[in-house]
């Protein structure tokens, strides 16, 4: 499994473009970093669901592109070989396609007893796209172009991107062309994850803990009011 190339040179290169492109700063950012990766407590559908449904609340209150990238390290290669390739398929796929937003619903509430809050969110937003009536359009069946990186024994340079960690307020992604600074302003510690906003709330970065995958994922959709009560989201 070592010997396969995880992305093509022009997967790699294209996101490389993207990050290093003018255009990056103007848009928002939304960064999972999945740490403590192992295969056994892999809910692929989960993770997607949650990272989607979210996504859709920040660009239905941020009314603007968002760029968004997933990595995951903390096991071995082959683990993280298969929990990429497995996760693009719901990220990249057709199960990414906003027509999809109450199955990642469905999901969610599948999985976990989840808190009021987030689905009164998941409500709005699927009256937004149904009002919008994207959800009738061509652009429902679009693909959600999520980044994906991974790291194993902290460099993987066969990775679209690899996430890094300069300072608890600023977060790196490495591409194969260069490197991106994203500046975090405010910072909040759960018991599981981590939670950082910068440029007035208009970048999300969530460190996700997947030790204990139900307690992440609950705390996680918890503090999603949290993060949408920054300056740039409370204001959309």
């Amino acid at each position: 499994m070592s010997e396969v190339p995880i992305f093509t040179d022009a997967e790699r290169e294209a996101i490389s473009g993207l990050v290093l492109s003018p255009q990056f700063e103007k848009y928002g950012k939304f960064m999972l970093n999945v740490r403590d990766f192992s295969a056994s407590n892999f809910k692929a559908d989960q993770l997607a669901s949650a990272y989607l449904l979210m996504n859709s609340i920040l660009m239905t209150r941020a009314s603007q592109k968002i760029l968004k990238f997933v990595c995951l390290s903390g096991g071995s290669r082959d683990d993280l070989t298969s929990g990429v390739n497995i996760l693009r398929s719901y990220l990249r796929g057709d199960f990414s396609s906003l027509g999809n937003i109450r199955t990642w619903e469905s999901v969610l509430r599948n999985s976990a007893d989840l808190p009021a809050d987030i689905l009164i969110e998941v409500e709005r937003t699927i009256e937004f796209f149904e009002g919008s009536e994207i959800g009738d359009s061509s652009r429902s069946f679009q693909r959600a172009e999520v980044a994906i990186g991974f790291a194993a024994n902290g460099e993987t340079p066969e990775a679209e991107f690899i996430m890094q960690e300069d300072n608890v307020f600023l977060r790196r992604l490495n591409v194969q062309s260069g490197s991106k600074p994203v500046a975090m302003t405010e910072i909040f510690y759960g018991k599981h994850n981590v939670y950082r906003l910068g440029d007035r709330g208009k970048n999300t970065c969530i460190d996700l803990s997947l030790s204990d995958w139900q307690e992440s994922l609950i705390e996680w959709m918890t503090n999603v009011k949290t993060i949408l009560s920054g300056e740039f989201y409370s204001k959309a």
